[in-house]
């Protein structure tokens, strides 16, 4: 179950991102920024304890979505998502800390599928 709302939570993070940015013509950062905040707002004001992890999840999916759409589409853009998922769940405990687990996770990501995509 954990690993089905992580993949969603990405999916919403990558996607998301990457049609405010191809679609509204939105800078990527404040895509970003924008559907972070109003995943993580619900999260601080209700005090979710359950599923903590799915705003950073979002956040760190939202860099996969800051792609140029002239490498990415929308196909390779979904498959990022779901791969970030998966590899966050499985190495998220291996890195110390929010920012090198987002970063690295969505870098190897994007890289994964442009080399699988070539």
């Amino acid at each position: 179950m954990v690993i089905l709302i992580t993949i969603i939570s990405s999916i919403v993070g990558g996607f998301g991102t990457f049609l405010l940015t191809t679609k509204l013509n939105w800078h990527a950062l404040k895509a970003s920024t924008l559907l972070s905040l109003v995943v993580a707002i619900p999260f601080e004001i209700w005090e979710i304890k359950e599923y903590v992890s799915i705003p950073f999840v979002v956040f760190g999916a939202s860099f996969i979505g800051m792609s140029s759409d002239k490498i990415f589409n929308n196909n390779l853009i979904l498959i990022a998502s779901i791969l970030f998922g998966i590899l966050y769940t499985l190495i998220n405990s291996n890195f110390n800390g929010i920012g090198g687990t987002l970063g690295t996770t969505a870098c190897l990501t994007c890289l994964t599928i442009i080399v699988v995509n070539r």
